[in-house]
């Protein structure tokens, strides 16, 4: 990797996602948002996993992956306006979405941001690692040092020990894990609950403990249920993936009628 890459702000909106399998018949869309300093690359196993029926999109904020001469977000606000414009053609039939730590609020101010405006609700929303908008707290502040933000990634579970240990995988993980600190530093609490489904899943070894996740049924008219699955805070890729996997096909079954893998 070099150095002197040029940092740019405009990319094309076909940049903002990945559909490693893509799936144009499929009768519903999943588009699934990214952990802070993570990247579309975490959620690499489940477009094959998941059934037939569901088109599995995932999301690259810039600054990461193919997007490392782009400038990273780092204002909450800007980051929703620009997913909502960049993921507009993934709304245009039945879809859900899934967001871990940032990425549940994301992808929830996404979705509140289009019923705002009269566009189509997400069948299900699925949040997953984090406290409600209203009992949010960032886990660093974006000043952080070096040995500080590197300490948390290591604890919770979701970096590789060894890109930590190589400098320059090292230097590009913590440019976008301190953008993403400044985008969780903003993080407003919504105006009204939205009228879709959620479902909300923890760590059972995660610091965020089943009362808190209930807390959640606040920001939902509808239904809210929270599932704890055995792991630390990345539960979803490492000790629960297949649990986590069955649960998401299991629900979404339900909005696609009868999903078959």
């Amino acid at each position: 990797m070099t150095r002197s890459r040029t940092l740019t702000t405009a990319p094309a909106p076909s940049a903002w996602t990945v559909r490693p399998l893509p799936r144009p018949d499929a009768r519903l869309t999943l588009v699934c948002f990214h952990a802070a300093a993570s990247g579309a690359a975490m959620y690499r196993k489940w477009p094959a996993r998941l059934p037939d029926s569901v088109d599995v999109v995932l999301v690259r904020m810039p600054g990461r992956e193919s997007r490392l001469a782009e400038a990273p977000l780092v204002d909450f606000g800007d980051a929703v306006t620009a997913l909502a414009d960049s993921l507009a053609d993934c709304f245009d039939r039945p879809y859900a979405l899934f967001g871990h730590s940032m990425g549940a609020h994301l992808a929830f101010a996404v979705a509140a941001s289009r019923l705002a405006v009269g566009l189509r609700a997400p069948e299900h929303i699925f949040v997953s690692g984090t406290r409600p908008p209203h009992l949010f707290r960032a886990p660093l502040a974006p000043d952080a040092t070096s040995d500080e933000l590197v300490a948390a990634l290591a604890a919770m579970g979701g970096t590789d020990p060894t890109l930590l240990d190589n400098e320059e995988a090292r230097r590009i993980i913590l440019r976008s894990f301190t953008a993403d600190l400044r985008i969780c530093a903003r993080l407003p609490v919504p105006d009204r609950p939205l009228a879709c489904p959620l479902s909300v899943f923890g760590g059972e070894d995660d610091e965020i403990d089943r009362r808190e996740l209930a807390e959640w049924s606040r920001w939902s008219s509808r239904s809210t249920r929270v599932r704890m699955f055995p792991g630390r805070h990345f539960f979803v890729n490492n000790e629960s993936e297949d649990d986590v996997l069955r649960d998401i096909a299991d629900t979404l079954d339900k909005h696609v009628g009868g999903a078959g893998r």
